[in-house]
């Protein structure tokens, strides 16, 4: 193949790049959701991954007495990839002080609570282990926030490799723009989801 020929296909390729043709090579076909009621009407699980969702909630997150609950769903597939895809599903719940502290007990019985695996944003991660075929598939996290008596439980599809220290990579992005009124004021997610610098 001649010099000419090869930098005119470089050319041709940074041009298609540039300009977005194809775009299905580099751009999301995303669909999100953050409507609370989809979660508590269990719309969820008839969503990509809604099953193994839907297994995680009912085996982790504890939503029969909370102050505010949040629910988000995306899924990033791709037309064409040239990169990893995934779908994600967080469930953030906020609860009083007296029933944050009862769900902390129900899950220091699942979750080894003495070593979190990361902090990040004011949460503590900690990664599920668990022998169901869910959790070997996927990744599964519950995250903790004292100060706000929140947890957030968070599934990576399709990722059972999904890094503890970079959540942010699978959700962050992605959600930073929603409001959260879980105590007198609004606050955004960017403000407290997770913190960039670690």
């Amino acid at each position: 193949m001649s010099k000419k020929l090869i930098k005119i296909l470089a050319i041709v390729l940074v041009i298609c790049l540039l300009i977005g043709i194809p775009k299905g090579i580099y751009r999301y076909k995303i669909r999100t959701v953050t409507n609370t009621k989809v979660y508590l009407t269990q719309k969820y699980v008839k969503y990509n991954y809604g099953k193994d969702a839907e297994v995680f909630f009912n085996d982790y997150a504890y939503t029969e007495n909370y102050k505010d609950i949040a629910f988000h769903y995306c899924d990033a597939e791709k037309i064409i990839s040239l990169y990893n895809t995934w779908t994600v599903f967080v469930l953030d719940v906020y609860y009083d002080k007296a029933e944050f502290d009862n769900v902390l007990d129900k899950l220091t019985f699942k979750i080894n609570r003495n070593e979190p695996d990361s902090t990040t944003g004011g949460f503590l991660v900690y990664s599920v282990k668990d022998e169901d075929d869910v959790y070997k598939n996927n990744s599964a996290f519950v995250l903790i926030d004292s100060e706000r008596n929140t947890v957030r439980y968070v599934l990576v599809c399709d990722h059972n490799d999904a890094s503890p220290y970079k959540l942010y990579r699978y959700v962050d992005w992605t959600f930073n723009d929603i409001k959260w009124n879980h105590d007198d004021s609004a606050v955004s997610h960017d403000d407290w989801i997770f913190d960039y610098s670690q």
